[in-house]
């Protein structure tokens, strides 16, 4: 039986910036998503910030150095100790880190309401259908009216990782995002994770308190942070990768990336 995500997460935390955030995939595929938030908050005035499924904290550090008011919550004790030892040495920032699922976001309804929340690299791909539904109840009452939602997902037909698996005959994980059923994914340790590759209808059809209005993909070019080893193996390749992801914007695009990114407007009351 999968662990508990907390459990599981707990175990990455330590190694989680070097395996990932410090990776030149991780690198390449946040500083996409960073571009388009920019653009978002550039467009419209924001001051208050909520983090969710927030890892060890590099976005929320990232956007309360910009001047923004953050709050950042994640499941994991173990990431936000990793978030909090790593803030401990920028104490101008203006960003508090809360133990917190997303079941138990209305405790911060004296701390609201959120001009932006946000939520990186596929926590929400971690809950299935009705918990996205409770989601959605728990962030009506934190979003301030007309408030944006931004989250990145997996994308649902990846072409690198479907690409990939069908040449080495991994036919079941090659289509394993196609499936509207839950599929484990490995990770070090060989910890099983239950995901759910949700369609972007899924996912609005559960935020039924938010407007979807604009997805853009991140990592089209740019594989999945489990092909690291070979992007390393061909630094000339990997160079010209995120130059493509940046001229490659399509919203059409974004359901054969690795990740999208959906935008969502809270409804008015």
């Amino acid at each position: 039986m999968p662990a508990e995500p907390a459990i599981i997460f707990d175990q990455l935390a330590p190694d989680y910036d070097q395996v990932f955030t410090d990776s030149l995939i991780g690198k390449a595929q946040r500083a996409q998503v960073r571009k388009y938030l920019m653009e978002l908050l550039e467009a419209k005035p924001v001051q208050r910030i909520l983090e969710i499924n927030c890892g060890t904290g590099e976005d929320a550090s990232w956007l309360a150095s910009m001047g923004y008011n953050v709050t950042a919550t994640d499941v994991s004790p173990e990431m936000i100790r990793v978030a909090r030892e790593k803030a401990g040495f920028q104490t101008w920032l203006s960003v508090s880190y809360k133990t917190m699922g997303f079941d138990e976001l209305d405790q911060l309804q004296k701390e609201g309401p959120y001009d932006l929340v946000f939520s990186n690299f596929s926590g929400l791909n971690c809950i299935d259908k009705p918990a996205l539904t409770q989601l959605n109840t728990q962030l009506q009452k934190l979003v301030a009216d007309k408030g944006e939602l931004a989250v990145v997902v997996f994308g649902k037909y990846c072409i690198w990782e479907t690409g990939y698996h069908f040449i080495k005959g991994r036919f079941r994980t090659a289509f394993r995002r196609w499936n509207k059923k839950p599929a484990d994914m490995h990770l070090p340790g060989n910890t099983p994770l239950p995901v759910w590759y949700h369609s972007r209808r899924q996912i609005s059809g559960a935020l039924t308190g938010f407007t979807f209005y604009d997805k853009k993909p991140v990592g089209l070019f740019v594989p999945p942070s489990y092909l690291e080893a070979g992007m390393k193996k061909r630094p000339r390749l990997f160079r010209f990768l995120p130059k493509m992801d940046q001229r490659c914007r399509g919203g059409w695009l974004s359901n054969f990336a690795d990740h999208r990114y959906l935008l969502y407007r809270k409804k008015s009351s």
